[in-house]
């Protein structure tokens, strides 16, 4: 056998492929008592596929976890090295069998997973001997979602004596399909499962509702309008984390991100590379109509990404560094972009121009502003509260200080631009109206606090509140790790989530408000020794029901 081998390619079927790595996973156990290095060959083979960048560190790597048997010279009264290295070494110059060869270590991988049945040797070989092909000399067109349907029909057998193993293998069947319809990734459907409770008929209907949408050619939202609801009543809570991950699925098969993302959502980065910035932004804007996005930062400096181009201008300049940013746009106007930093002034900018056309000097630091036009408010350090006509943009309509006893952290104007909220680090909220005949329905509330331990109360800083496009409503997110839904006109909660374990940094609705973005990150509130490996930067979707923005019925 080792001659043969040695004098040209030996048989690459499906069948001769799987019994080789069937043998070089039983050898490296044998030999090294690595398993390990066993599913790093597997992966490493997959990768010369998925990865074509990096296909020689693939081939190399894969090779060496291959050598670790292969130099044992008992391997040689066998083909079993023989027939993997040459698959390995023809995937390097071969695209095509590359996916191959990628497909056929995801069926081995899924046919080894089947294990937890506890298959016997005979029944184990009966699904290998499915994938005997009829050419014995070369792999013929294979892909692992046809391999798993007809493996699938050989378990009705089996069904009797495993009970289960058909609908874990619809589970891979499902996977492999939206694999191949998506172009995605298999980690990712595996992080979906392992972020739902053991319930495999979730798993299940969330993946069929993605490849039927997949191959309904659907939009993002659509998909996960559609997925949604399977999470519904107690299940909710697990929704936020599988959304994000749908949404990666498709942001990897290059969808259009403006069908899933409007109008001030904070910057987040997609695939795409175009959309890296260098300077260290404290906040990012995007504009109406989803074409730029403008962010300030420590540098100092205000960029604008055009998105449609990924070109990047510097569009303004401070002393200090830059904590706010808006577009402030009119109908039949240019859009104006509003800065306002830590050297205590707020500048308005053309994009035309490289000089402001507008400076406000503002009685200290700025810590939160918003505008939705005619109205932009500041807030800056010491509880100043300024509010601006944007008919008289450089003069404040008004001035006062906050009703908050605490540090201002954040400010959102209403939809019917007749006040705004204000959110502070001691766990409260503030409605203000700028109408003077409307001061009287200013008040103040408490909320993300927790007193579940007697003679305690733990208070949280409400770090972003977001005003519902549609309904007027508002969400408060806080580093409590949880976001809540308020009808202000009512004066109540409309719909608390659970915490989510990190603390909430940002969010936004979008355009339509049937989305909700938010961050997970770390927003200091515990200084240096909080700022643990453990909290990742995170942005997270979250389906909104219309129910749960609307007011309640009076």
């Amino acid at each position: 056998m080792a001659q043969a081998a040695s004098q040209g390619l030996p048989a690459m079927n499906p069948h001769s492929v799987f019994r080789s790595l069937e043998w070089v996973e039983s050898a490296i156990w044998d030999l090294t008592g690595l398993p390990d290095a066993f599913v790093t060959l597997l992966m490493h083979c997959s990768s010369m596929s998925s990865d074509s960048e990096n296909l020689p560190m693939h081939e190399e790597a894969a090779l060496e976890s291959l050598g670790y048997v292969e130099s044992a010279g008992s391997l040689y009264d066998s083909d079993g090295p023989f027939v993997l290295k040459a698959a390995i070494k023809r995937a390097s110059t071969d695209p095509e069998f590359a996916s191959v060869l990628a497909s056929l270590c995801d069926t081995y991988y899924f046919l080894r997973s089947l294990n937890v049945f506890s298959l016997s040797s005979q029944e184990f070989d009966g699904l290998v001997d499915l994938l005997q092909a009829d050419d014995e000399t070369d792999v013929p067109l294979y892909t692992h979602a046809d391999a798993v349907g007809l493996i699938n029909v050989y378990l009705d057998k089996l069904e009797y004596n495993h009970p289960g193993i058909k609908h874990y293998a619809n589970c891979a069947m499902l996977e492999a399909n939206i694999v191949q319809e998506l172009d995605t990734s298999y980690e990712l459907l595996h992080r979906l499962r392992d972020q739902l409770p053991q319930d495999g008929d979730l798993y299940m209907a969330s993946l069929r509702s993605i490849l039927g949408c997949a191959r309904d050619n659907a939009t993002i939202a659509q998909v996960i309008e559609k997925t949604r609801k399977h999470y519904e009543g107690a299940l909710s809570i697990f929704w936020d984390a599988a959304a994000n991950i749908i949404w990666e699925m498709y942001a990897g098969a290059d969808d259009d991100i403006d069908t899933f993302m409007d109008e001030d959502i904070e910057l987040f980065e997609p695939s795409s590379s175009n959309l890296k910035s260098d300077h260290a932004e404290s906040q990012a804007r995007m504009a109406g109509d989803g074409s730029k996005v403008v962010s300030g930062g420590a540098d100092k400096e205000g960029q604008m990404i055009d998105l449609a181009t990924g070109q990047t201008t510097q569009v303004a300049q401070h002393e200090a560094p830059i904590r706010c940013v808006r577009f402030v746009e009119a109908e039949n106007s240019s859009p104006i972009i509003a800065t306002a930093g830590w050297d205590k002034q707020l500048k308005y900018w053309d994009t035309r121009q490289q000089t402001p056309i507008g400076t406000v000097n503002l009685p200290e630091r700025a810590y939160a502003m918003d505008c939705n036009n005619p109205l932009l408010v500041v807030a800056t350090a010491e509880r100043h509260v300024l509010v601006f006509d944007m008919a008289n943009p450089t003069t404040p309509f008004e001035t006062i200080e906050s009703p908050l006893k605490w540090q201002t952290r954040t400010v959102s104007c209403f939809t019917k631009k007749d006040g705004y909220a204000i959110g502070s680090i001691e766990g409260r909220v503030a409605i203000q109206y700028v109408d003077p005949k409307m001061k009287d329905k200013n008040f103040s509330f408490r909320c993300h606090r927790d007193d579940s331990v007697p003679m305690k109360n733990t208070v949280y800083s409400v770090n972003s509140i977001s005003t519902h496009p549609v309904y007027n409503t508002i969400a408060t997110a806080s580093n409590d790790g949880s976001f809540i839904i308020w009808d202000k006109d009512a004066k109540q909660r409309i719909k608390p989530y659970s915490k989510l374990g990190n603390p909430i940094t940002t969010a936004a609705f979008n355009g339509d408000g049937k989305l909700y973005a938010y961050a997970f990150g770390y927003d200091w509130a515990q200084g240096y020794k909080g700022n643990v490996n453990s909290i990742k930067n995170t942005i997270m979707l979250h389906a909104v029901a219309e129910d749960d923005v609307k007011p309640k019925a009076k």
